[in-house]
């Protein structure tokens, strides 16, 4: 019997290749830092015509911001999360 795969969630898929991108941390021997997981969020965000912003915290350590215009500019919402892996 031949089993076929269902589609993954676009959250799943978007999961799957953010855990593909190595990212230990740089103070770990041989960790190359999240650097190349800024990128591909950058990408991700541009990709849907959303603004980002690339803020150096440590040498080559990023974080990035992405900047959702809302209906009224005196509130904002934060959402926040580690890029870095263990």
């Amino acid at each position: 019997m031949m089993r076929v795969m269902a589609a993954l969630p676009p959250v799943i898929e978007t999961l799957a290749e953010l855990v593909r991108i190595n990212s230990v941390n740089a103070f770990y021997e041989g960790g190359p830092g999240e650097a190349n997981v800024a990128k591909w969020i950058e990408s991700f965000f541009a990709s849907r015509g959303i603004e980002t912003t690339r803020q150096e915290v440590f040498p080559n350590r990023w974080n990035v911001l992405a900047h959702l215009p809302g209906q009224c500019s005196e509130r904002r919402l934060v959402l926040e999360a580690h890029m870095d892996t263990v």
